[in-house]
């Protein structure tokens, strides 16, 4: 994993990344919500940099997409 100086190691951070991966074990897809600057786009990034880490595991990425985009057609 790459070095993350400007990050801090706190039980409540390493709780929440645990619970999005739990989240992801069991769930299609979910979104994350929450106010501005509180981690969760750092969370996400951390998790698919780790997951992506493991040996005999995919290689994760994440892909942004518009929800205008989509369609239900």
């Amino acid at each position: 994993m790459k070095k993350r100086p400007e990050l801090i190691n706190r039980p409540e951070f390493t709780l929440k990344i645990i619970q999005v991966y739990e989240t992801s074990e069991v769930r299609h897809g979910f979104m994350l919500l929450g106010l501005s600057i509180t981690g969760k786009t750092t969370i996400l990034n951390i998790l698919t940099e780790v997951l992506s880490e493991v040996p005999g595991r995919a290689t994760y990425r994440i892909i942004k997409m518009n929800p205008k985009a989509i369609t239900d057609k």
